[in-house]
């Protein structure tokens, strides 16, 4: 009887051990379950930034580039401001030179009427065709595809036209081998890219006479 309680004493004591095991790994699961749900709530907050973080840098690279483009626009038109103020100091250049010519004639008592520049290219040959680049709009500055090349130099007058209307005349102050650049006068219409360029309008077929 005695061993029986004794075997039932330890038994009962095995038992409480296992029941205190148990509650310890249910305490350590439960604990774990919270360190997990902990981890995830992190997780989700630490996704939301780099989502965050991702915008902000796609802004600032968006405007980057906004300010490149812009820095290329300034580039261009302070390029182009550039060439216009060129092309004006050679043409006031060559006025200054001419009205020395016309005051040093009338000094000396002798005036001679210049010769137009359709007599000049008529004196020379065939007519110079050619056909507009680039037109600086708000400097009255237009850029022509022929030079020296086909005979152009400076003070040449072109007659500038589109079809059958008459675009106006630009005087040319520079010129290089294939290009040439002038000042813009008497316009009917605004000059494009693309209108024709005539030293001579009879050089034009089926032109009006």
């Amino acid at each position: 009887m005695a061993q029986k309680q004794q075997a039932l004493g330890q038994a009962l004591g095995q038992i409480a051990s296992k029941d205190t095991t148990i509650a310890s790994l249910q305490a350590n699961n439960t604990a774990l379950t919270e360190s997990v749900k902990q981890q995830v709530v992190r997780n989700n907050q630490l996704s939301e930034q780099l989502a965050n973080r991702l915008q902000v840098v796609q802004k600032q690279n968006d405007l980057l580039q906004q300010d490149k483009r812009t820095i290329n626009e300034l580039t261009r038109d302070l390029t182009h401001a550039k060439e216009a103020a060129r092309v004006k100091h050679v043409l006031l250049a060559s006025a200054e030179e001419k009205i020395k010519e016309l005051e040093d004639k009338l000094r000396m008592g002798g005036f001679e009427v210049s010769e137009t520049s359709d007599q000049v290219a008529s004196a020379q040959g065939a007519a110079i065709d050619g056909s507009v680049l680039a037109v600086i709009a708000d400097q009255n500055v237009a850029q022509l595809n022929v030079g020296l090349a086909s005979g152009v130099t400076e003070g040449m007058r072109f007659i500038l036209y589109r079809g059958d209307q008459l675009v106006g005349t630009m005087i040319v102050a520079t010129v290089d081998a294939n290009t040439s650049a002038g000042s813009l006068s008497d316009l009917q219409l605004t000059p494009i890219q693309g209108d024709k360029a005539t030293t001579s309008l009879t050089s034009r077929k089926g032109a009006n006479p």
